[in-house]
């Protein structure tokens, strides 16, 4: 019995030591992301901030480097814990970005970009670009907008919703003209 306690401590001290090692290797690489995250944002160059750089390896493989998408999945997981307080920051800086800085634009140009990509963030830039669209009184270009939205994340009931409720209100707007 005693063989049977000591052989299940150092299993679960192995298992702790592992988990250790592999935190520290995801705290040390996903605050280096932030840091390139924030100099990009500094830099006023928000794709990059919001997904990073995209870069290949020596196989040919193409990963993404230094963006507030990379820190905030590398800590999305249920047993990523305890989580750094720069995961937080990176959230808001995120929606910062999107509710803040983009501009149509910008915003057009990431669809582009990243459409049928690895991209968590695709369809609230585009709910900002029709809200942006509408903001300039360009109400054919939103519903454009809006309607790409609905079309291109179908799988999204969120961002269905919220697409279909703008469009709702802006097929009646022009409806009262």
């Amino acid at each position: 019995m005693k063989k049977g306690l000591l052989f299940t401590a150092a299993v679960i001290g192995l298992v702790g030591l592992i988990y250790a090692w592999v935190w520290v290797e995801v705290y040390q690489t996903s605050q280096f992301y932030y840091e390139m995250a924030t100099d990009n944002y500094r830099k006023g160059d928000y794709g990059a901030a919001l997904k990073g750089v995209e870069t290949e390896n020596a196989n040919g493989e193409t990963a993404f480097l230094g963006g507030y998408q990379q820190v905030i999945d590398a800590w999305d997981q249920p047993y990523a814990w305890p989580r750094p307080s720069f995961v937080e920051d990176a959230r808001g800086m995120v929606d910062q970005i999107i509710n803040e800085k983009l501009t149509i634009a910008e915003g057009e140009a990431l669809f582009q970009a990243y459409f049928n990509r690895d991209n968590r963030y695709l369809g609230r830039i585009m709910l900002r670009v029709g809200e942006l669209y509408e903001q300039q009184q360009d109400v054919d270009a939103a519903i454009e907008t809006y309607e790409v939205v609905r079309q291109a994340f179908a799988n999204d009931d969120g961002l269905i919703k919220t697409a279909s409720q703008r469009l709702s209100a802006l097929k009646k707007q022009e409806e009262n003209r």
